[in-house]
């Protein structure tokens, strides 16, 4: 008796971009499949058989490279003296993800902002999503490559981005620190001045750093003056005594870093 067997077809499924290192994991499916027959499979990489790759399911870890890798099985069965074999399959295997978070602004003020970017090693990778977390809390809606914050206290910045093609991701991260609102006090040398006579006002701010010092008399900005300390003729209206309210306002060269105005130097300049 002879027997006459369709001849049989077989695809591979599976994995087609994985990211470094993880497994592809790779099926032989059938078509056409005999009747009791008993199939045998033979995993090639390259036309070349892969040693011990001989069920129908083949797994293992692949590192990145430029080219694909090119999978075809080669499957024959105890009924026949046919072997077929699939189409090439092929995988590709991208590189980690690298991301660097890089702010504006590391140091603040309380009520200062700042912005941070995710940017990636590979400006061209694709199909990428973002997630933003201050600290371990995941910060709602934080989905983009930037993101705009203002932090009450210094905290850790993360984002994780994961490629959803391939799987990979990746984790950044970056510290914010957050400095208290700076104060500032003023002295002066004296309250009471004739006409055409001099007063300095000096400024103090802390904590320490880089300040520039905006002065005003009776609430009206002073153009052109900045430093910390300040001399002043006072002038006087109408030839009667006149009262001055001297105030500073301190701004740091840090985001948000700005005095409150200080209390005023009362000065009354008096005609001669």
């Amino acid at each position: 008796t002879v027997y006459l067997y369709n001849n049989n077809t077989v695809e591979i499924s599976g994995n087609s971009l994985i990211c470094n290192g993880t497994d592809v994991e790779l099926t032989a499916n059938i078509n056409d499949t005999i009747a009791d027959a008993v199939y045998s499979f033979q995993w090639r990489l390259n036309n070349v058989d892969i040693a011990g790759a001989t069920n129908r399911v083949y797994t293992n870890a692949l590192v990145a490279q430029d080219e694909p890798y090119i999978y075809t099985v080669v499957v024959s069965n105890n009924k026949t003296d046919c072997q077929v074999v699939s189409e090439p399959y092929y995988v590709y295997v991208n590189a980690d993800i690298e991301v660097v978070v890089t702010a504006e602004d590391t140091i603040i003020c309380e009520g200062g902002y700042t912005t941070l970017t995710a940017n990636l090693g590979d400006y061209n990778a694709s199909n990428l999503t973002y997630q933003w977390y201050a600290g371990a809390t995941l910060i709602s809606g934080a989905t983009l490559a930037s993101i705009t914050v203002n932090p009450t206290s210094t905290v850790t910045y993360k984002v994780v981005v994961n490629q959803t093609t391939s799987g990979c991701t990746a984790e950044g991260t970056r510290e914010i620190e957050v400095n208290a609102i700076p104060t500032v006090t003023l002295n002066f040398t004296d309250s009471s001045i004739c006409v055409g006579g001099q007063v300095e006002l000096i400024a103090t701010a802390t904590p320490a750093g880089n300040y520039t010092y905006t002065w005003s008399d009776n609430n009206v900005v002073i153009d052109g003056v900045s430093d910390s300390n300040y001399v002043v003729s006072p002038f006087i209206n109408d030839g009667d005594v006149t009262a001055h309210a001297y105030t500073v306002v301190a701004t740091s060269d840090l985001p948000g870093c700005a005095s409150l105005s200080s209390a005023a130097a009362n000065v009354n300049a008096y005609p001669n």
